[in-house]
């Protein structure tokens, strides 16, 4: 089954701010919470939770996975805000033989941690490997926030105010389930925040998501319902990887409106020069030049993927840069208005709805890799 990704990492925003308010807020980019594993296994869950804020020191991190694991090949390791490993000795294996132990030392400073782990099937045959993250603050409080409004259209301006945060530091704010950089500000000296900001002009109808997050990686929100939209529901991702005789593209699908949309097809044409060889989830083969799939959908505020298609490279030269955008043609639940179509911003296109309902139609930004295994 496709992987669901529910919500964003508040750690990856936290540890954002400083870099954007010292670029003027140049770029923000987010990860998942727990992200899903490359290879056979799946992490399901971990103590302390994926994107989780404490305000007491951990003993201990685990990371329970889909299936049995032999101790061979399999570690966790955490790392200290600075990045500075901390792990203690080998990573331990739990008596329910899926779960990996890294114990912590006493002491812990305030801050993000970061986890990595990797995962060998007892079998042998299969591995799977991941990462997340959590903030610390110990003595620390569970920050609020609030909106002046509850209602807004895009790009209109609201104020934000909420207490609990880092003192006299930076803080970022970010819109919807992908996290789309709002703002940044800081705390004053009791932990207040206090913040007049412009929501993006690209969010779509339905209940939103703001965020305010701190340095330590503590964080809250509130939603705003935005109306009047045009903006497309769906952001539409692709990345690429490189193998010595192929390529495989990877498409996730992030519906930000607050419906549950039905997914009529997701095409992803082969590269120039390529041919299709496999696809995941029911993906399928169209006239060996497009990778496609049909009848999924995505529910409101999640990400579906990723789909991933592997095309075959032996009729192009090694370094040759390939590229493929994927599109999406979804329903449309209720009749919307018709509405100007809306610029795109940093790679996330918009579309005009019909007006009767109908279909609306989502792509993604090219994605590029070196055939040959180069990249």
């Amino acid at each position: 089954m496709p992987v669901l990704i529910r919500r964003a990492s508040v750690m990856s925003r936290a540890a954002a701010v400083a870099p954007l308010i010292l670029a003027s807020l140049v770029l923000y980019t987010h990860s998942p919470v727990l992200s899903a594993a490359d290879g056979d296994l799946q992490s399901t869950s971990s103590n302390p939770a994926a994107g989780s804020f404490l305000t007491s020191a951990p003993s201990q991190v685990r990371v329970t996975v889909s299936s049995s694991l032999r101790s061979e090949g399999s570690f966790v390791s955490v790392m200290a805000p600075g990045g500075r490993e901390i792990s203690q000795a080998t990573t331990q294996l739990d008596a329910d033989g899926r779960t990996l132990v890294a114990n912590l030392p006493s002491g812990l400073t305030d801050g993000l941690y970061s986890v990595t782990w990797r995962g060998v099937a007892a079998s042998g045959t299969g591995s799977g490997e991941g990462a997340f993250d959590f903030g610390l603050r110990i003595g620390g409080q569970i920050p609020t926030i609030r909106s002046d409004r509850s209602t807004a259209n895009p790009g209109s301006l609201i104020t934000l105010s909420g207490n609990g945060y880092k003192k006299s530091g930076s803080v970022v704010v970010s819109a919807s389930v992908d996290d789309e950089l709002v703002s940044a500000g800081r705390a004053d000296e009791d932990g207040v925040v206090r913040l007049q900001v412009t929501l993006p002009s690209d969010l779509p109808n339905g209940p939103q998501r703001i965020t305010v997050a701190d340095g330590d990686g503590a964080f809250a929100t509130t939603n705003v319902q935005i109306m009047n939209s045009s903006a497309n529901p769906l952001r539409v991702r692709v990345s690429a990887e490189s193998q010595p005789t192929s390529v495989t593209f990877h498409v996730s699908v992030v519906n930000r409106s607050g419906t549950d949309l039905r997914l009529d097809a997701v095409r992803l044409p082969a590269p120039a020069g390529t041919t299709f060889v496999q696809a995941t989830n029911g993906g399928h083969n169209r006239f060996t030049r497009e990778a496609g799939w049909d009848g999924l959908s995505v529910r409101a505020g999640e990400t579906l993927g990723p789909l991933s298609a592997t095309f075959d490279t032996r009729d192009v030269a090694d370094g040759t840069q390939l590229a493929s955008s994927a599109w999406v043609r979804y329903a449309l639940p209720i009749p919307t208005p018709a509405a100007s179509v809306s610029t795109p911003t940093r790679g996330s296109p918009t579309a005009t709805p019909p007006r009767d309902g109908g279909q609306g139609v989502a792509t993604s930004d090219p994605a590029t890799v070196k055939a040959g295994g180069l990249d």
